[in-house]
């Protein structure tokens, strides 16, 4: 942030922040309690018919494609990196026809208790993500593992 060389009560705030436009990510959901609510297939439909308007990150940054894999919206397993590997890859011209056309590796991040498993190459970083939501304010840190692990052949969808 940056004031234009007086105070904060008298001058204008810049925020200088960064985004990734046009991006195409996976994002891998853990429900530690099944039997709670809000369960996998609420929020599933969720997704599929929010109430509002969804944005990520900004207002203005409204997801121009439909936010799940229309084939394959939901996969399923107990093996975090395994899914990763393996849940079917999106180009921005649609779905990878082959190998060629993806990336071998993919940029990744996970929680650091799964370590850096043979064959991924991975660093432990610490990110400063922890909020305070009620009262809008940072809460701490926590520990990621970061690396590229290799993709294997998708997942077969029935």
């Amino acid at each position: 942030m940056k004031g234009s060389g007086g105070t904060a009560k008298k001058e204008i705030h810049q925020r200088f922040r960064h985004y990734w436009t046009d991006g195409l990510m996976t994002v891998v959901l853990t429900l530690l309690n099944e039997e709670e609510e809000p369960g996998l297939n609420r929020i599933l439909e969720a997704l599929k018919h929010p109430s509002r308007p969804l944005f990520i990150g900004r207002k203005t940054c409204l997801p121009s494609r439909p936010l799940l894999d229309p084939s394959t919206p939901l996969v399923e397993g107990d093996d975090l990196l395994e899914l990763l590997r393996r849940i079917p890859r999106w180009i921005r011209r649609g779905r990878a026809e082959s190998r060629r056309e993806a990336e071998d590796l993919l940029p990744a991040c996970w929680p650091d208790e799964l370590g850096t498993p043979s064959g991924v190459r991975g660093e432990l970083r610490r990110v400063f993500d922890l909020r305070d939501w009620a009262n809008q304010l940072p809460a701490g840190s926590r520990w990621r593992m970061e690396g590229l692990i290799e993709v294997k052949d998708s997942i077969e969808v029935n």
